[in-house]
C-alpha cells in the first residue's frame, strides 16, 4: 500500500530524492498510529445519531453552516457570465441557510484572480467572459480560473469564510494566488491555506479568525495534499503532510488561546470517488482533535463520506466530517451532484467555562441541471446512496436546520433496596453521561429507555436547589435460582454476598436482591444504603455440614454389604462411600 502512494505521487512529479523517503516513512508510521487511537464512538451508518454531552448547556451558541467544494465548471461560468448574470442564483433555493447561519463556510476550488493565464502570466482582461484563456481552460487539462466576481457574489449570498488550499490552488501560479487573495479581501470573506509571500518570509500564523454576533469566536486552519505537480516556489500553500508539524503547533496555539472558542480543522485530502476514508487521514483527523481541534471538515472526493464523533483523551468531544462532498459543480454522476450542509454548534457556557460541541446535523442538497445549463442547488429530500453514509438520525431539515437533534432527559437514580429512604444530593452528583445518550423522554412524564419502558421515579428539584430523591422503589419480583446459581451449589455463604465483585458472582447478588452500594463522582464519598449487612470474609467451610447445599438435602444412607469382610471388600466399601 506504501509503494503505491509513492508511486502515485511520483506520476504527479510531487516527489523526489528525500520527499520520496519522508512519504515512505509517513506511511509507515500512519498504520500504528491509528491502532494506538482511543475511540469513544464511530457513527456513521443509518439509524444512528451523533449527540454530545454539552447539548443542553445554557449558553451563547453559535451554528456554523459548512459546505463542500465550489466547483465553478466552464458550464457554470458560461451560466454565470451571461449579460445581467450572476452566481447568486446557483444558491437561491438553499441562501436561507447561508446567510442566516451564525458563520458559513465552503472550499473554493479555483482561483478567482482577474487577467492571469495559464502558466501565472498577467494577461488583458476580457471581462466578464468565458474566453478560455483567462477565465475557464483553453484545453482538457484541469487548470482552473474563475471570474473575480464569484467573491463578491459568495459573500452575497451568505460565506464568511473559503478555503483556499486544495489540489487548484496554484493553477495561475504565484500571481494567481496573489490576485485571488486580493479579491476575497476586496470582498470582506475570510480565509486561510494561502498567504502572501510577504506574510511567509514573516513567519506569520495560516489561521484566520471569525466571530459571530453573539461573541463566538471560530478559528479556521485549511490545508491540501498537494497542487497537482504545480510549482509553490514561495511555499504560500499550507500542505497537510509536509507542513504536518507546524499545523498541529498552531491547532494546540489555537486552542489554548482563551479568546478561542473553536478551532475548525479544514484538510483538502483523501481519494476522488471514493465512499470512505483513507487509514492515515482518519489517524490524522483523530491526532488534530487530540491536539485541540474542535472538529475536522473535509474535502476534495467530490463525494460524501462518513461521520465520526471521537472523544480525547481528556474528555473532549469532537466530530470528523471526512468529505463534504461537492457543493456545487458540473459533475454528472448522482454521487458527485449529492452534496450537503453540515451543522456544527458550538456553544459558550454561561458559567465562562470552554465552549464545547454541543450539537451537529446535515441538510442534503443536490445539483440540478438542465441540458448543462440553469445549475442550481436545492435540498434534497430523497434518500440516496450517498445520503446513506451519513448518521441517519442527523438528518435535519431547511427550514428548520437549527432544531439539531439533542437528548436532554434529566438523570434517573437507582435506589437501592430495601429499606425505603428519601436522601437529599446536589444536583450534579448523580449525573452520569450516559444518561443523556440512551434516554428520551416518554409520556408518561418519565423516561424511556432502551427497553422502552418508563420509569415513574426520577429526580425533582426542591426549593434548597437539590434534588430530592424518592428511592422507596418496589421491589424486583422474586426468582428461584437455577442449578447453576453458586449460592445453591453450596460454594459461598448468602451473608458473605455482598463482599463479591467477579460477574459471575455479582449476578448472584443480584438474583438474591442484596442491596449495591452508591458512589458520589465528585466528592468519592461512599454512600452506603442503611440496615447493609457487614461483608464477612469468604472462605472455604470447614465442615459439609455448613454448606447451605449440604442443608438442604439429607446424607445419603451407608451402604451395608453382605460379602466377606476382605481387605478388597473393606477398599470397595470406602470407595462406594
Amino acid at each position: 500500500m506504501i509503494f503505491v502512494i509513492v508511486f502515485a505521487m511520483l506520476g504527479t512529479g510531487q516527489l523526489s530524492g528525500v520527499r520520496l523517503v519522508a512519504a515512505a516513512l509517513l506511511g509507515l508510521v500512519a498504520q500504528p498510529a491509528l491502532a494506538k487511537t482511543r475511540v469513544a464512538a464511530i457513527k456513521a451508518a443509518a439509524g444512528t445519531t451523533l449527540t454530545f454531552d454539552a447539548t443542553c448547556t445554557a449558553g451563547r451558541r453559535a451554528v456554523i453552516a459548512a459546505v463542500g467544494d465550489l466547483l465553478f465548471h466552464d458550464a457554470l461560468q458560461a451560466q454565470a457570465l451571461k449579460p445581467g448574470g450572476s452566481f447568486r442564483p446557483f444558491f437561491a433555493p438553499i441562501a436561507s441557510v447561508l446567510a442566516d447561519a451564525d458563520l458559513t463556510y465552503g472550499n473554493l476550488e479555483s482561483p478567482v484572480a482577474e487577467g492571469v493565464r495559464a502558466g501565472g502570466y498577467a494577461h488583458k482582461d476580457p471581462g466578464r467572459v468565458l474566453d478560455r484563456v483567462v477565465y475557464g481552460r483553453k484545453s482538457d487539462a484541469l487548470i482552473f480560473n474563475t471570474h473575480p466576481s464569484v467573491a463578491a457574489d459568495l459573500a452575497a449570498v451568505g460565506f464568511d469564510v473559503l478555503s483556499t488550499a486544495n489540489n487548484h490552488a496554484a493553477d495561475r501560479g504565484a500571481l494567481g494566488m496573489a490576485r485571488t487573495l486580493d479579491a476575497l479581501n476586496a470582498a470582506g470573506l475570510a480565509h486561510t491555506g494561502v498567504r502572501p509571500s510577504s506574510e511567509v518570509l514573516a513567519a506569520t500564523r495560516w489561521s484566520t479568525r471569525t466571530t459571530t454576533k453573539n461573541g463566538v469566536t471560530v478559528a479556521w486552519l485549511a490545508c491540501t495534499y498537494g497542487l497537482n505537480g504545480m510549482p509553490d516556489p514561495k511555499a504560500q500553500v499550507l500542505n497537510c503532510y509536509r507542513d504536518r508539524a507546524t499545523i498541529f503547533d498552531e491547532i494546540r496555539s489555537l486552542a489554548s488561546d482563551p479568546a478561542i472558542d473553536a478551532v475548525m480543522l479544514t484538510p483538502h485530502w483523501g481519494r476522488e470517488g471514493a465512499p470512505t476514508a483513507q487509514l492515515a487521514d482518519r489517524a490524522y483527523a483523530r491526532d488534530a482533535l487530540e491536539a485541540g481541534a474542535t472538529a475536522v471538515i473535509g474535502s476534495h472526493p467530490h463525494v460524501l463520506q462518513p461521520w465520526e464523533k471521537y472523544v480525547s483523551r481528556d474528555g473532549r468531544e469532537g466530530l470528523i466530517v471526512y468529505s463534504t462532498g461537492n457543493f456545487i459543480s458540473n459533475q454528472q454522476s448522482e454521487d458527485q451532484r449529492t452534496g450537503m450542509i453540515a451543522l456544527i454548534e458550538v456553544t459558550k457556557p454561561n458559567d465562562g467555562a470552554p465552549a464545547r460541541l454541543s450539537a451537529a446535523g446535515y441538510v442534503p442538497t443536490f445539483v440540478e441541471m438542465a441540458n448543462g445549463a440553469n445549475h442550481r442547488v436545492v435540498e434534497l429530500k430523497t434518500v440516496n446512496a450517498s445520503v446513506k453514509r451519513l448518521p441517519e438520525g442527523n438528518r435535519v431539515v431547511l427550514s428548520g436546520y437549527r432544531a439539531l437533534p439533542r437528548v436532554c432527559s434529566p438523570p434517573v437514580v437507582v435506589a437501592p433496596h430495601p429499606p425505603a429512604m428519601v436522601t437529599t444530593v446536589p444536583q450534579r452528583k448523580l449525573v452520569s453521561k450516559r444518561t443523556s445518550t440512551t434516554q428520551q423522554p416518554c409520556s408518561g412524564g418519565g423516561l424511556r429507555g432502551r427497553d422502552a419502558s418508563c420509569r415513574t421515579h426520577r429526580a425533582k428539584p426542591s426549593s434548597q436547589g437539590t434534588l430530592a430523591v424518592n428511592t422507596s422503589t418496589p421491589p424486583p419480583p422474586e426468582r428461584q435460582p437455577t442449578r447453576n446459581d453458586p449460592v445453591r451449589a453450596g460454594r459461598i455463604r448468602l451473608d458473605a454476598l455482598d463482599a463479591l465483585s467477579t460477574p459471575e458472582l455479582v449476578s448472584a447478588r443480584r438474583l438474591w436482591h442484596v442491596p449495591p452500594k452508591l458512589v458520589s463522582r465528585e466528592q468519592d464519598q461512599w454512600i452506603a444504603p442503611p440496615q447493609t449487612p457487614a461483608a464477612l470474609p469468604l472462605r472455604p467451610s470447614s465442615s459439609p455440614s455448613v454448606s447451605s447445599r449440604s442443608k438442604s438435602r439429607p446424607t445419603r444412607p451407608l451402604r451395608v454389604l453382605r460379602s466377606t469382610p476382605t481387605r478388597s471388600n473393606r477398599l470397595s466399601t470406602l470407595r462406594r462411600r
